[in-house]
């Protein structure tokens, strides 16, 4: 069960982030962008093995958000991107066992988990918790767990309990995170709530995993 988060279909295309506006043809973002490919304003990434991922300068970069802003669009197309960045990973399942294509997939969209999780913890609290429960453990395991525990703790202060399966491995996420930040006190207190409520109904896996975590600790 996987929301189809930020996807929209134009003709048969999907367009995560671009969604064209009603009447407009698909063509017109593939013409687009190969505009901008011809007068070298973006290239294509050359480091990667996907064959359609390209990049632009960071200067253009900045001076292309500030048109963003200036055109009143920038909530929606930053919400998008967001929720794309939140269906790639929920796809991947980075969060659990992923196989190494599945965590490659994320991996390559690297540049944009950062933005996206920015941008929804100051805008968008609900799709932020849900980023953070899909991309924490990742973050961690590539080594970046002050990064991971900063969200982590953030987004578990919005409740006292979990109360739901988001929260609850949130709030496992962030005690692995204290765990490997040697607050190991701290730690034993996160995981506990997080197993209590593994507890109250069927969660054999999650219970599984926060187990592993108090054991660690």
């Amino acid at each position: 069960r996987r929301p189809s988060w930020g996807r929209h279909d134009r003709g048969g295309m999907r367009y995560a982030v671009c969604a064209m506006p009603d009447g407009d043809k698909p063509v017109l973002v593939l013409d687009a962008l190969e505009g901008l490919l011809e007068f070298s304003l973006v290239r294509r990434d050359e480091r990667t093995d996907q064959s359609r991922r390209f990049t632009m300068p960071q200067a253009l970069r900045d001076f292309a958000r500030g048109e963003l802003e200036a055109s009143g669009q920038a909530k929606a197309v930053r919400r998008r991107h967001a929720e794309h960045v939140l269906n790639v990973a929920d796809e991947a399942r980075v969060w659990f066992a992923a196989d190494p294509a599945a965590t490659a997939s994320v991996l390559v969209h690297e540049a944009e988990i950062r933005p996206a999780l920015a941008w929804a913890s100051s805008h968008e609290p609900e799709l932020y918790r849900r980023l953070v429960c899909a991309l924490a453990l990742g973050l961690i395991r590539r080594g970046h767990v002050a990064e991971a525990l900063g969200h982590a703790t953030r987004a578990c202060a919005t409740f006292e309990v979990p109360g739901d399966e988001i929260d609850a491995w949130v709030g496992n996420c962030r005690a692995y995170a204290l765990e490997m930040s040697g607050r190991v006190e701290e730690g034993e207190a996160a995981i506990k709530p997080v197993i209590a409520f593994y507890r109250t109904g069927e969660h054999p896996i999650g219970l599984g995993l926060a187990l592993h975590t108090a054991g660690w600790l």
